[in-house]
């Protein structure tokens, strides 16, 4: 939190409070991914339930541009409503290009954290994988990684 502070990736609100007991929106979630974008495509486009007046509406807009959101199925966003955690690893996998080799995945399940409320027809267990597995990995290209091990 303070290295996201100090760089100006978060600020707290207006009134000088950081609300930490507070669940995070998806419109909050997508300000502060919004600060990771190096080089900002045009971001014209935004969700159909997010009113041109929404105060983070540019920032939802950049990171649609950027592919790290697509919405819902039915072409919203959502953004008022918390992140959940499967939400939240899935975007933080595409900041930062990272995707689990899911054939590693399958042919090591031996080797796989296990939770009991995750498994594999889950919508993010891939993405819940990438990001609770320290792993060595080959880069196939921008989004695709060869798993060689897990590290333990």
């Amino acid at each position: 939190i303070n290295q996201a502070y100090s760089n100006g990736r978060i600020a707290g609100y207006p009134d000088g409070t950081f609300k930490p007991n507070k669940s995070i929106t998806r419109a909050e979630f997508a300000v502060i991914a919004s600060k990771y974008i190096k080089n900002p495509k045009t971001a014209d486009e935004t969700f159909s339930d997010v009113p041109m007046n929404h105060w983070a509406k540019d920032a939802i807009a950049m990171v649609k541009a950027e592919g790290w959101i697509s919405g819902y199925t039915d072409g919203t966003f959502k953004p008022d409503a918390p992140i959940t955690r499967a939400e939240a690893v899935s975007i933080v996998n595409r900041m930062f290009d990272r995707a689990a080799d899911g054939e590693f995945v399958r042919e090591h399940g031996f080797e796989i954290t296990k939770f009991g409320d995750l498994n594999s027809n889950h919508w993010a267990y891939y993405e819940m994988i990438e990001a609770t597995h320290s792993h060595d990995y080959e880069r196939i290209d921008k989004r695709t990684e060869r798993w060689e091990k897990i590290v333990k």
